[in-house]
């Protein structure tokens, strides 16, 4: 399976000439990528496609250098999980300190889709969800998800004050369906957010909501490092295509400066494609971090194990 992914990926995705002779890549990686994984994916990557030079480096690490910082606390919140990273020391990845939590942007999605069959009875419009809790694998497709993700990213929000926010009137909105048909939205728009937050009203249970995995960490933070984190040397960084919500910002930034007042907390509009431009500025000014075909045969695996962050 592994192979046919990097077959899908190099050969038809990303159309590579497997036969240039200079060819390098960088592989992103989640936090807790094991040594087995890494160097199972490095042996493919060196002696099935001749890669000359490979490096592999966590998503969180990747969004840091794109904000051109060196320590902080990288909270990515994705499409398939969110995570709460912090690093120090120049690049120094905390991993003991990490926190991964398994809720991102498609479970916002399906929140939306199990609140507008309860709330709305629109079984007519997402007839696979009636009666439905949001699954343990959150992976099933059905005709209705792009429907449904382009209300979430259209018209879906975060409130700041969740409980409040339910004792007001509600606000209704009109939406036209592609066969011209208008549905009512309402308090389901800002209510399927809400499971970043607290994911144990969808089913999702052992799972802590995004500002109390940020609290976990900073909270577990020793000195020097919580000494920095107060005096602003160590921000808040916030990334991740899911963080893109209106209102999520400033729900995280109030909930983590509640605990702690001075933290600085960074999320800049191109915080989507942060990783991105961390990989960019990595693979173009960081050659040294990657491990040359040489060495990966001179010392196995283990090479690649020592240039990882």
């Amino acid at each position: 399976m592994k192979n046919q992914i990097f077959h899908h990926l190099l050969e038809n995705e990303l159309r590579v000439d497997i036969d240039d002779e200079d060819l390098s890549v960088l592989i992103t990686e989640h936090i807790f990528t094991d040594r087995a994984t890494r160097a199972e994916a490095a042996r493919r990557l060196f002696e099935d496609y001749k890669f000359k030079a490979v490096m592999f480096a966590p998503q969180e690490y990747l969004s840091l250098i794109g904000r051109a910082r060196k320590n902080g606390i990288v909270v990515n919140v994705g499409h398939t999980y969110s995570s709460v990273v912090p690093i120090w020391n120049d690049f120094n990845v905390l991993r003991d300190k990490a926190v991964v939590c398994p809720v991102g942007g498609q479970d916002v999605t399906q929140a939306l889709e199990l609140l507008l069959n309860q709330n709305r009875n629109h079984y007519n419009v997402f007839p696979y969800y009636k009666n439905r809790k949001i699954n343990k694998d959150r992976r099933v497709l059905d005709p209705n998800r792009i429907l449904v993700e382009h209300i979430k990213e259209k018209l879906a929000y975060v409130v700041e004050d969740y409980e409040n926010e339910l004792s007001k009137s509600e606000v209704l909105y009109d939406w036209e369906l592609p066969d011209g048909s208008v549905v009512k939205l309402g308090r389901e728009l800002y209510q399927c957010t809400e499971c970043l937050f607290n994911p144990e009203l969808f089913g999702i249970e052992n799972t802590p909501g995004l500002i109390s995995a940020i609290n976990h960490v900073t909270d577990s933070l020793e000195e020097p490092i919580r000494t920095d984190l107060v005096k602003r040397a160590m921000p808040v960084i916030i990334t991740g295509s899911c963080s893109m919500l209106p209102g999520l910002i400033k729900r995280v930034t109030v909930g983590v400066k509640r605990r702690y007042p001075d933290i600085e907390v960074i999320a800049k509009d191109e915080r989507e494609i942060l990783a991105w431009i961390g990989g960019y500025r990595l693979a173009e000014f960081g050659r040294h971090f990657f491990t040359t075909v040489e060495e990966y045969r001179a010392h196995g695996p283990i090479a690649v194990h020592n240039k990882c962050f």
